[in-house]
Formats: C-alpha cells, sequence, structure tokens
C-alpha cells in the first residue's frame, strides 16, 4: 500500500464523563490515569509488603527463642491456646503468633534463617522505593516515564516515514487511479442517476423508471470521463463517471440530491458527457429572457465538485433553458413563440462563469427563450412543439441578423391550442447520414426513433410524433451526435471584448421587409408571407 491508515479512539474519560478531545489533551488524561494507576498500585503493594516485613520480623526473632517457643506450642492445649501463650510470653502480634504457630519445622534450618534475612533487607528497600514513590511526585513521573519506554519497546516498531525539513506536495488525481471502461449512464427528467455495466444494458429489456418519469439522457461513455448537469436555476453539477455507483439498468438510480445537495425547484436542462476540459472548446448557455453568453469549457473543470457550482449569474425572474457544445459557425435561437433569430457566433462574446450573457434575441412580453444552439450553414433545425409535433427546417434559409433581433416567423399562431415551441436542436448531414436515434420526452412517456422519422411534406406544424392527449405536453428533445459531429470543431475564436462590435460585415444582417396590404402589416420573408400581429 502507498498509504496506511491507522483509526483511533479520541475519547477520554475527564471529570467522569467521556469527551472527545485533541492529542494533548488525550496524552495529558493518559498521563493522568497513569498518575491515578501507579498511585494504587504503590499503596497496595506497599500494605501488602509491610505486613509481609512484619511477619518476617517475627519469624527471625522467633529464631533466638525457638527452644522455648516449641516447648509452650508442646505445652498448650490447642492452636488457639497455643498463640495466646507465646503472644503473652514473648509479646508477638496476632499475626506473628499466626505465623510462627503455622511454620514448619524443617523451615528452621540455616539455609531458610538466611533466607528470611534476605528478604527482610529486600522488603525494607521496596518499602523504602514504595514510600518514595507516593510522596515525591518526581519519582513518580519516572516511574510513569520507564513504564512507557517498556511498553515502545515491546510493543513499537520501526518508524516507516521519513521527517524531512521540506517535502515536496504529491497530488494524486484519482483518474489515475480509475480503469478505463466503457459504461452506460441514464439521467432521468425528475433527476435519477444511473451507472450500468454494458452487459447488464444489453441483458435489460426495460430501464428502471418512476412513474411518469423517463431519461433525457442515455449514453456510453468512459469511466474516466465527467457528466457536466446544468440546472434550470443557473447551476452546474460535477459529476465524475467513476463517482457515480454502478446498479443494474432495471434499478430505479440514485436521486441526484443524494449525490449533490439542490435546490426544491432545480431541475435539469442538459446533460453534457465531457471527456477533455479543452481552453479552446465553448458552451453555449441561454436564458428563457434572452440572455445568452459563451464560456470556455475548461472554466468548468473543477477540483471540488460537492456542491452546485455557478455556471451563469441570473436576473430576477429568469432561469437558463438551453447548453449546447460543439461550436460552429452560428448560433440559432427558438423562441416559444415561433420565432428563429440566426447569428453568427463571434458576435457573442465570451464570459466567465460568475457573470450573466448579453442580450441575444429580442422577446416581446408574453415569448420567452426556448432553445439555442450553435449550427452551421448546410445543417437543418428541428424543432419539437408542445403538442408533440416535429417541425424541420434549413439553416441557410434562416436569414442572418445580428444579435438582439427578434428574427422570422417560422411556425403560425393558432388561436386555440398553439403550438409553442418547447425544444430544438441542429441536425446535421452526418447526422442524417448516419440516422442516428432521437428521444422525445413528454410529461408521462417518452419515444425513441430515429431522425429519418422526422420526415414530412405538406404539413406547416410539422410532424406529429406524440398523441398529446395521452403523452401530455412535450418537454424534451434529444438527438444523439454522429461519429463526425463528436470529433472536436475548429470554432471561430468569439470577440475578446464583453460588447458587441457596431461594425457589420457585408452580410451581417438581412432587413426585414414588410408591406401594408388590406390595413394589416405584412412581414416578407426568404419562407413564406404570414401575418404578423405582434409586430411594432
Amino acid at each position: 500500500d502507498l498509504q496506511v491508515a491507522f483509526n483511533y479512539n479520541m475519547v477520554a474519560i475527564l471529570n467522569h464523563r467521556p469527551v472527545q478531545v485533541g492529542v494533548i489533551p488525550i496524552l495529558k488524561a493518559y498521563v493522568d490515569h497513569q498518575r491515578d494507576v501507579i498511585t494504587n498500585r504503590s499503596n497496595y503493594e506497599l500494605e501488602k509488603a509491610t505486613k509481609r516485613q512484619h511477619i518476617v520480623e517475627g519469624l527471625i526473632k522467633m529464631v533466638s527463642v525457638v527452644e522455648e517457643i516449641i516447648r509452650i506450642i508442646r505445652a498448650s492445649n490447642n492452636k488457639k491456646n497455643a498463640k495466646e501463650n507465646i503472644i503473652e510470653a514473648f509479646q508477638f502480634t496476632e499475626m506473628q503468633a499466626e505465623a510462627i504457630v503455622m511454620l514448619q519445622l524443617y523451615r528452621l534450618s540455616n539455609t531458610d534463617i538466611q533466607a528470611l534475612m534476605e528478604e527482610n533487607d529486600a522488603l525494607s528497600k521496596k518499602i523504602k522505593a514504595l514510600k518514595r514513590i507516593l510522596s515525591n511526585e518526581s519519582a513518580l513521573r519516572r516511574v510513569i516515564k520507564s513504564e512507557l519506554v517498556r511498553v515502545s519497546d515491546a510493543l513499537a516498531d520501526d518508524r516507516r516515514t521519513e521527517i524531512e525539513s521540506e517535502i515536496e506536495t504529491i497530488k494524486v488525481d484519482q483518474k489515475e487511479l480509475i480503469s478505463d471502461e466503457r459504461v452506460i449512464i441514464g439521467i432521468s427528467k425528475d433527476g435519477y442517476v444511473k451507472r450500468a455495466s454494458t452487459r447488464s444494458y444489453q441483458a435489460s429489456q426495460s430501464v428502471g423508471l418512476k412513474t411518469d418519469d423517463a431519461l433525457i439522457f442515455e449514453k456510453e461513455v468512459q469511466t474516466t470521463d465527467t457528466m457536466l448537469i446544468f440546472t434550470n436555476l443557473g447551476n452546474y453539477i460535477y459529476l465524475p463517471v467513476f463517482k457515480i455507483d454502478e446498479q443494474k439498468w432495471k434499478d430505479l438510480g440514485t436521486f441526484i440530491n443524494n449525490i449533490v445537495p439542490i435546490e426544491q425547484n432545480e431541475r435539469i436542462v442538459k446533460v453534457l458527457a465531457i471527456r477533455y476540459f479543452n481552453d479552446q472548446e465553448y458552451l453555449l448557455l441561454t436564458t428563457a429572457q434572452g440572455s445568452m453568453k459563451q464560456s470556455v469549457l475548461s472554466d468548468f473543470n473543477v477540483s471540488r465538485y460537492n456542491k452546485p457550482l455557478r455556471a451563469m449569474r441570473l436576473g430576477a425572474g429568469d432561469e437558463l433553458v438551453s447548453v449546447d457544445e460543439h461550436a460552429k459557425d452560428f448560433i440559432i435561437a427558438l423562441s416559444k413563440n415561433g420565432y428563429v433569430l440566426r447569428f453568427k457566433s463571434e458576435e457573442l462574446p465570451a464570459y466567465g462563469l460568475q457573470a450573466g450573457g448579453v442580450k441575444s434575441m429580442a422577446l416581446s412580453k408574453e415569448d420567452a427563450v426556448a432553445e439555442a444552439f450553435y449550427a452551421s450553414a448546410n445543417d437543418d433545425i428541428v424543432m419539437l412543439t408542445v403538442r408533440g409535433h416535429i417541425i424541420k427546417d434549413v439553416v441557410g434559409e434562416i436569414p442572418l441578423y445580428s444579435r438582439s433581433r427578434r428574427g422570422i416567423l417560422i411556425v403560425d399562431h393558432l388561436k386555440t391550442n398553439p403550438h409553442y415551441i418547447v425544444a430544438g436542436s441542429k441536425l446535421t448531414r452526418a447526422q442524417q447520414k448516419e440516422n442516428v436515434e432521437a428521444l422525445i420526452v413528454s410529461e408521462r412517456e417518452s419515444l425513441k426513433c430515429n431522425v429519418s422519422d422526422f420526415k414530412y411534406s405538406g404539413n406547416k406544424f410539422g410532424k406529429k410524433m406524440l398523441d398529446e392527449k395521452k403523452s401530455g405536453e412535450a418537454q424534451f428533445l434529444v438527438i444523439a451526435d454522429s461519429k463526425d459531429d463528436t470529433k472536436v470543431p475548429t470554432k471561430p475564436k468569439p470577440i475578446k471584448s464583453h460588447r458587441t462590435s457596431k461594425r457589420k460585415s457585408k452580410d451581417s444582417a438581412v432587413k426585414e421587409e414588410t408591406v401594408i396590404s388590406n390595413h394589416k402589416r405584412i412581414r416578407l420573408s426568404s419562407l413564406d408571407l404570414f401575418d404578423d400581429d405582434n409586430e411594432e
């Protein structure tokens, strides 16, 4: 073992009650305890030695009058009478007389008498030493020290560490100790997190979930990867994969609040699996009120992650609704009421995690941003409506505006049961070629399909994917990455200033064209002619 841990109890009995103490108090408590032990032991041994010396002195005295002692014993009626006669004749004590009458005659040899003399001298020395311990604090402390040294000699082993004046701090990255394995991570909209082996995933016919819950993240990752879980309160949870307890895929999982404490009204809006925290990569963060910023991916890498961390500062009543990765040339913003804005990524400044964003999309009072993501000119846009419909469009056909504009309306307004946009995503050529999986999550169910299922024709509200009466309102749209899309892309460098440059490029903006027809204002776009009752 590179490290060996030793556990010990830091509880001492102080003033007749157990107390948890530090190193110095517990050592003092132990020394005080040893003082009591040695004092009580010395008192006991002193009393025992004094009694024994008294008996030995009586036996030595008896030797000089042994003939008379024998005569008295022979003339006595019994043991008790013999003891009384001996005490009366020679003034022995009761204890000495008892020892004399119990003495066997063979013990009266010269050898035994010499042994009694030597024992008496030893007892005198012992009594003197015990009295010195009991009356002298220094002598008592020397006994404690000598006994501790004996214990150390008997039990201690050689020091395994080296004491040096200067040492180099060694930091071991726990990831280096983890075996790199492929596992399946599942995270549900209600906040349940599970990690399962690929074998358990393949053997399970269904995933373990609560009623009306659904997975919003289901992906094969490495144990050395890191999950970034973003919440609506502008926070993110840094969760290494190897820190997630392994379970069976059919198990419910662990509630996120049991891993990292979150607020009661905090919910997951986006989950990303990160392998390398590249300082050339950026994340796009967007709020419901239209604040938006780019942040360097490496800023999200931390060493302490026992609580949610700030990803974006929010204004009053605002919440984080969208996070995207793999920066591209353009940013697409979708509003709830069906507006789409396309502008260049380089127009959006980069900020730190403690900062808020800048205005990205002009919104009416009743509107809000539903989703924002990076896209290329040859990508498609996929939008999910609250009624479970999928609407597709082409990035290249969306006019290019400057930031802070409303954009164009591409989803018609209905007075009753409108098709509000709740989620969206880009759809690259590589994803379409590979026909990757897509996941649509609603209040009460989820639908797994392929992107080829999004094809439709002739319906301006797209293709119906969910039955809204059965499934409830749609909430999430997740499209799997293609193999080509997961490669680290080359990102146009964002402007360093926290303010957007006022200089416009040749194609930086496309002006909206409006005409008056039948006393109504009509906006002309590249896609359609439509009423714009809300335009001012």
